[in-house]
């Protein structure tokens, strides 16, 4: 027959009593409140329902959390507690499954990991902070990270958002300049039908015929487009195609090779700082980097590192990440301050690729106000062309 002990913490004025068996399960979790039980955390009552993918922000809010939490002395059950208290939505009931998950006897690592919400990345650093005795500092080091990740994501975000609103605004303007204005524009035209038309407004009148006739078959298109973009990370020959995409178009090669730059010395920073050696600290940054050929190269890095070859050495060929980069990991190596260089040039690219995107923001939006003037313009003038030729034919 199983033995139990009968646990009592008392937290904020309430009397927690624990009946749990010798071998670590737990069978009864209550609170005992003016002369009252229930139960707490039930897992009858729980029924996890995960309405989002998590991103950076909810990983800086929960590092900081437990970091904060760590530095007062808190065990991890009364952090979690906390963490419970202070949350909502989806990262509430996480909560609540590791508070759960910690309770039968599982490291924090393994509670993260069994929520299979976590990436490979934040789990194998917990793991080694609970290895090395160092939580709190692995916390810090993640908030840190995550919070860069995060800022650098709303970054690429601004800078992405005013083009697509003016190539959404302009594409409506000129479906409506096409279905509506250029037929009544026709109808006037063949009115003088001896006029022989200009060949930019022949061109105009053909494309608006165009539109008006496939109409649907575009509005299909646009659709099945759509829908592709928001499965494309399901989809692994669009997402190939949109990663050749970041690495080979002008403006999108410099931010992805800065944003790189940023990830790579920033991850590898806290890997090294923690005691892993650089081989397992690539594979780790070859699972969390989301462009599908820079994730094969750094696979690659980790095949020449094995057979012994320097990181500076094995970096050489590598055309994502800044030159300057590789000759500053090879005198860092030299020197034994390798994890140290890679936090300093994390620092380095973040603001430098911080201040590319505000210099692309300033040059971005006079740079569309005229393509889509020009656009526009054309389309105007190929319009009245042939009603000047009219007027004047007419005096």
């Amino acid at each position: 027959m199983p033995k139990y002990i009968n646990r009592v913490k008392t937290v904020e004025g309430k009397t927690i009593s624990r009946l749990i068996q010798s071998e670590g399960i737990v069978v009864a979790d209550t609170v005992h409140k003016k002369s009252s039980v229930y139960n707490i955390f039930d897992k009858n009552i729980i029924n996890i329902k995960f309405e989002r993918k998590l991103n950076n922000k909810d990983f800086y809010f929960i590092c900081k959390q437990f970091y904060i939490a760590c530095q007062s002395g808190l065990d991890i059950l009364r952090i979690i507690e906390i963490l419970i208290e202070q949350s909502n939505g989806i990262l509430k009931d996480i909560f609540k499954d590791i508070y759960t998950k910690v309770q039968t006897g599982l490291s924090l690592s393994e509670a993260f990991e069994d929520t299979k919400k976590f990436p490979y990345f934040f789990i194998n650093m917990i793991r080694v902070g609970e290895l090395s005795g160092n939580l709190e500092e692995t916390f810090r080091m993640l908030s840190d990270y995550y919070y860069k990740q995060y800022s650098l994501n709303n970054k690429i975000k601004q800078a992405t958002a005013y083009p697509k609103l003016v190539f959404t605004l302009t594409l409506i303007i000129i479906m409506v300049i096409f279905n509506k204005i250029i037929p009544m524009f026709v109808n006037i035209l063949n009115q003088f039908n001896r006029q022989e038309m200009p060949l930019s407004t022949q061109v105009v009148i053909e494309i608006s015929n165009f539109i008006r006739d496939k109409q649907i078959i575009l509005i299909f298109i646009f659709l099945f487009l759509f829908f592709v973009s928001s499965i494309n990370k399901k989809v692994h020959s669009v997402n190939k195609f949109r990663d050749y995409l970041s690495i080979k178009l002008p403006v999108l090669n410099k931010i992805n090779k800065l944003n790189t730059a940023v990830q790579f010395t920033a991850t590898l920073s806290i890997l090294t700082n923690s005691g892993l050696p650089i081989v397992k600290s690539l594979h780790i940054l070859s699972n969390i980097i989301e462009n599908y050929f820079i994730r094969e190269k750094i696979k690659k890095l980790e095949l020449k590192i094995q057979m012994g070859v320097s990181l500076s050495e094995s970096l050489k060929d590598v055309e994502f990440l800044p030159k300057m980069l590789i000759n500053i990991i090879r005198t860092s190596e030299e020197t034994g301050t390798l994890d140290k260089t890679l936090k300093n040039m994390s620092e380095y690219y973040y603001l430098e690729l911080d201040e590319y995107i505000k210099r692309l923001l300033v040059f971005i939006e006079p740079a569309l106000i005229l393509i889509v003037a020009i656009f526009i313009g054309f389309i105007v003038m190929a319009l009245m062309l042939p009603i000047f030729k009219i007027y004047r034919s007419i005096i």
